[in-house]
This record gives structure tokens, C-alpha cells and sequence, in this order.
């Protein structure tokens, strides 16, 4: 092993060495999933074990699967033990409040591509906007939100997501104030990103019925049309989308 190497390098090489050994290992590897709930963190791998946050050691080297953080209060202490920190998947339930420099620490990994955000992630100034974190994370590939609010799209939002990495924008829990074709119709400079629309239940379908209409008179697309809950519009229509959605790979493969 290199004796310059820093002690993620040193980390993973000893996990790919055929001779490694844990018990002689530095660090106390993890890897699975992992849930912070309020009083326990759990980590998932073959079994699920459970732990208070005074019985985890304090040389964590964690290679998870999903992060999920339920609750925030026990992540700073938990944080604190972990040295090596290479996550795929991070998911906030909608309690959770996390710091920005928790957030940081946990999407630093290259690994790192997918943020399911239910929660809230703040700082001193207050909730930190979706552009703000996505820019912090040049390794997002698919990115979750819930609520999306009218307020969030500012001009640097949608500047921000059609010059990202993304290819996958999934929206869920929309209300009715959410209109889906000017939203597309800004985001028209990312025309390869597959984005999904998950409305509430309540939300009446008739606009949106009237934009896929207008989409599928247009014939094929410039940009990639959207996915929809199945519950929420109809299977004629998830066909046509479909067959559209067909019709603009073709023509980008330059098969059409």
C-alpha cells in the first residue's frame, strides 16, 4: 500500500486486497444502508442491528447504498465518528432538518448521485434553495423534491438545473398551483432530462390533460416529453407520452 495514500485511498484498497483482513483494518467498515432515526441509527446489510449513538464507534468507514436520515438530531454526533464517508443515495424525510455542512459532508463522496429531498436543509440564513444544493453536488444524477412551490422557480433555478449533470428531475406531492408546460418550457435547454410529475390526489388532471393533448397534436418533441402517475392521467394518454417519448430518442439517435 502507498504510504502516501490518504485514508480513503487506504480504505479501499485494503477492502480490494485479496489478503485484507477486518479485525486489522483501521477503520470499522460499513456498508448497506443506513437509518438516523430519533433515538437509534440502524445499519442495514445482511441483518439489521440497531444502535445508540454512545455504542458506534468513532472509526466509521461507511460505503452505503441509501443514507436515510428520518430525524436530524442524532446526525452531528454521528457525523463526528465517521472518517470515510462514500454515499450513493442520501434520502430526508420530510421532519428532518439537516445543515448545509452536513449535507456537504455526506454528498462529498464521487459515488454520491442521487438526493431524495422530503425535508429541509438549512443554514443560518434559513432554508438553502434547491439551485444552492445542486450546485454543491456536481455528481447528482437524479434528483427527488417534494412540494416544488411556484416560489422556487427564479430565473437562477432554472439556470442552475439545465446547466447541471441531472438526468433525472422527479417532483412529487405537486399541488394545484403547479403548472407543468411553462415549467418545461424553462427547463427546454436540458431537452434530454427525464423529468416526473407526482401530483397530489386531490389536484384535478384537466390541465394537464389539455397540455398532453396540445403535445401530441404538435407531433414529435424537441425535448423529452414528461412522465405522469399512472393514477393521474389516463392509459390513452401515458401511451401517447410514451409513443412520443419513443419518437424523440429515435430522432436524437438520428434514426428518424
Amino acid at each position: 500500500m502507498k504510504s502516501n495514500a490518504t485514508p480513503k485511498q487506504s480504505f479501499k484498497l485494503m477492502k480490494l486486497h485479496k489478503f485484507f483482513i477486518q479485525e486489522k483494518c483501521t477503520f470499522i467498515y460499513i456498508g448497506g444502508h443506513a437509518h438516523v432515526s430519533f433515538d437509534d441509527v440502524s445499519f442495514w446489510n445482511q441483518e439489521n442491528n440497531k444502535y445508540k449513538i454512545n455504542e458506534i464507534p468513532s472509526n466509521l468507514g461507511i460505503e452505503i447504498e441509501t443514507f436515510h436520515v428520518h430525524y436530524e438530531n442524532l446526525l452531528p454526533q454521528l457525523i463526528s465518528k465517521i472518517l470515510i464517508c462514500d454515499l450513493k443515495h442520501l434520502l430526508i424525510s420530510p421532519p428532518a432538518k439537516v445543515s448545509f455542512d452536513d449535507f456537504k459532508f455526506l454528498t462529498s463522496s464521487k459515488s454520491f448521485s442521487e438526493l431524495s429531498l422530503y425535508g429541509k436543509i438549512v443554514d443560518k440564513d434559513g432554508i438553502v434553495p434547491y439551485e444552492i444544493l445542486l450546485e454543491n453536488v456536481p455528481s447528482l444524477r437524479h434528483f427527488s423534491i417534494s412540494r416544488l412551490s411556484p416560489l422556487h422557480l427564479t430565473n437562477n433555478f432554472f439556470e442552475k438545473f439545465c446547466a447541471s449533470n441531472l438526468e433525472m428531475l422527479s417532483l412529487w406531492n405537486l399541488t394545484e398551483f403547479f403548472d407543468v408546460e411553462p415549467f418545461l418550457n424553462s427547463m427546454k435547454k436540458k431537452p434530454n432530462l427525464h423529468i416526473y410529475f407526482y401530483f397530489e390526489k386531490s389536484v384535478d388532471p384537466g390541465k394537464v390533460n389539455a397540455y398532453i393533448d396540445k403535445r401530441v397534436a404538435a407531433g414529435i418533441p424537441d425535448s423529452r416529453p414528461p412522465h405522469f402517475d399512472y393514477g393521474f392521467i389516463d392509459s390513452e394518454r401515458h401511451s401517447q407520452l410514451q409513443n412520443l417519448r419513443i419518437a424523440y430518442d429515435l430522432k436524437i439517435q438520428g434514426d428518424l
